[in-house]
């Protein structure tokens, strides 16, 4: 069964340049491209699709990216927090050796003063 389509795609049976082609035959000369009516409907919803995918493939790469950022920014502080008190800590440990010092220092002083 031919429908309106097929009577639009198909060639005439009348005379004229149209004489000797059979019905649903190709027009002579016509090229792949020149049967793409229906294709052409649903390739720009096809491009409108990909271009959405596009898009939205872009804004989850765009979070990703921050979302590496804050996490950089993250171990970046919890590191500089380790040293501080790493830092601290040493520091400390320092006053506490020049004070054990000092004092070994004073009691040599008492020692040689008794001795």
């Amino acid at each position: 069964m031919r429908g309106p389509a097929s009577s639009i795609c198909s060639p005439s049976r009348s005379g004229g340049k149209g004489a000797g082609v059979s019905a649903g035959s190709a027009f002579p000369g016509a090229t792949p491209g020149d049967w793409g009516l229906g294709l052409s409907l649903a390739w720009p919803l096809d491009i409108w699709r990909e271009l959405r995918n596009l898009r939205d493939a872009a804004i989850h790469r765009y979070y990703a990216a921050l979302e590496r950022r804050n996490d950089f920014i993250n171990r970046l502080m919890a590191e500089i927090a380790q040293e501080y008190f790493r830092l601290m800590a040493l520091d400390q440990r320092l006053a506490l050796l020049d004070r054990i010092i000092q004092f070994q220092q004073e009691s040599l002083k008492v020692a040689q003063a008794n001795g």
